[in-house]
């Protein structure tokens, strides 16, 4: 993403403006009803762990997975294993009822 555009580009700035306004939503996530998965690297530098296991802690009966050596991104090599969490995710998803 540097390569093709090394400033920050209008989607950032959005991005950016729409964390800010929205505030802390943490508190909030103790509602979720739905099966949850949160997938994060290891390595990303974008991202602390910790934020993911904040998260994951969050959400009742939240998954979470850590990557080894993943960064802020989603390599090749691991897309068998992210398929396959979010195949088990859909089923505890149906297994629920919630009709996703």
């Amino acid at each position: 993403m540097f390569d093709r555009c090394p400033e920050p580009g209008p989607g950032t700035m959005r991005q950016a403006a729409a964390l800010n306004a929205t505030g802390d939503l943490l508190p909030r996530l103790g509602g979720v009803t739905a099966p949850a998965l949160v997938l994060h690297g290891e390595a990303d530098p974008m991202v602390r762990l910790r934020s993911a296991r904040e998260l994951a802690a969050a959400i009742p009966d939240a998954r979470l997975v850590v990557y080894p050596g993943m960064g802020h991104d989603l390599p090749p090599g691991l897309w068998p294993s992210i398929a396959d969490e979010l195949a088990a995710l859909a089923g505890r998803a149906t297994t629920a009822g919630t009709g996703l």
